[in-house]
């Protein structure tokens, strides 16, 4: 019998450690629900953010009213159950770290992904969404090629992904 209780409890602590890392788990690419995610995270060449819920009208209307006051257009569409929002590459002066890169030319573009969250008592569903702002640069002979992020495009980006969070939590309504 004592062989079986260590048995039994290796497998629970391994299963355990297993789940948590589960759930800890997930980035950028994650499509899994869970947790929300609340830091932001400088990618390769981007920038990833979760940036709360919102409902599918919240989405089509503030979330593109917010992606047109900064210039993004959005030139994709897809869904629902599964709501994706991507925008043209825009033009963009280089920001100084970039440009000690040597960078000459810069462009980004934005996409958005929402995952249904649940449905609340009023039949109104809750997506979560995500927010990724795209970079590519190009140096003085170059093609447009992707680089690690720098801090002042962190920056930017991340001021976009708080301005959008704002214009949907002030959306969010108590279902």
């Amino acid at each position: 019998m004592p062989m079986y209780r260590s048995i039994f409890w290796r497998s629970t602590i391994a299963m355990s450690l297993l789940l948590l890392g589960c759930a800890s788990g997930g980035g950028a690419n994650s499509s899994g629900g869970g947790a929300k995610k609340e830091k932001a995270e400088a990618s390769a060449s981007g920038f990833y953010k979760n940036i709360g819920d919102a409902t599918l009208t919240d989405l089509e209307q503030k979330g593109k009213r917010a992606l047109d006051r900064r210039n993004y257009h959005v030139i994709r569409q897809e869904g629902p159950p599964e709501v994706y929002y991507e925008t043209q590459w825009l033009a963009r002066e280089p920001f100084d770290d970039e440009r000690a890169l040597g960078v000459v030319q810069a462009q980004s573009r934005i996409l958005l992904r929402a995952r249904e969250r649940n449905t609340t008592w009023a039949k109104a569903t809750a997506y979560t969404v995500d927010f990724y702002v795209e970079n590519q640069v190009r140096r003085q002979g170059g093609d447009f090629t992707e680089i690690p992020a720098t801090k002042q495009f962190s920056a930017y980006a991340r001021a976009m992904a708080s301005e959008l969070e704002n214009d949907f939590r002030s959306g969010v309504r108590s279902f």
